[in-house]
C-alpha cells in the first residue's frame, strides 16, 4: 500500500516538474518574441548572438563585453 502511495506522489511530482519546464519554455519563447518585436520596431537587430560575441576579437573593448552579458 505504501509503495502505491509513494509512486503516485512521485508521479505527481514528475508531472509538476514537466509542467514547470513547459511553462518555462513558453515563457522564454514569448520573451524572445517580445525582444524581436522591440528590435524590429527600432529598426533591426542591434544585438549580437552568442557566437558572434564569442568570436569577435576583444579589441572592440567594452561593446563585446556588454553584449556578452546581455546574451548569456
Amino acid at each position: 500500500m505504501f509503495g502505491c502511495i509513494a509512486s503516485s506522489i512521485k508521479q505527481s511530482i514528475r508531472v509538476g516538474k514537466l509542467n514547470k519546464t513547459k511553462q518555462n519554455k513558453y515563457k522564454l519563447r514569448n520573451k524572445m518574441r517580445r525582444v524581436r518585436e522591440r528590435e524590429n520596431k527600432r529598426g533591426g537587430r542591434k544585438r549580437m548572438n552568442r557566437n558572434e560575441a564569442k568570436h569577435r576579437d576583444l579589441s572592440a573593448g567594452s561593446i563585446t563585453v556588454q553584449t556578452r552579458l546581455v546574451v548569456i
